[in-house]
């Protein structure tokens, strides 16, 4: 179980609430209502398989380009930016793909 995930998908869900209400008049129990049928077990076993993964991954590529850097703070530096680069890539291209497999089996 992984709490941040599930207070964030707790924040998600009560901030379009708010929103819902206050920036579009819109009565919460119509809300909610129309949230609930529409909210599947799979939308949260997504997220929650999500998390682990992308925290491998930028675990991984961090690591790996901390541990790399040469050339002082401008090495670092260097390697910081490739390390934010190639795991914001290899986090978008596993997002897709463990939606795909994921919601397809479901």
């Amino acid at each position: 179980f992984f709490p941040l995930t599930a207070l964030s998908d707790y924040a998600g869900l009560h901030s379009a609430a708010y929103l819902a209400e206050h920036y579009h008049k819109l009565d919460p129990g119509i809300f909610w209502n129309s949230v609930y049928p529409r909210l599947l077990p799979k939308d949260f076993v997504v997220g929650f398989l999500k998390a682990p993964v992308f925290a491998i991954i930028i675990t991984l590529v961090s690591s790996y380009n901390g541990f790399s850097a040469r050339g002082g703070t401008a090495g670092v530096g260097r390697s910081t930016i490739k390390g934010i680069v190639v795991s914001s890539g290899l986090v978008l291209i596993a997002n897709f793909y463990v939606s795909k497999i994921v919601l397809e089996n479901m």
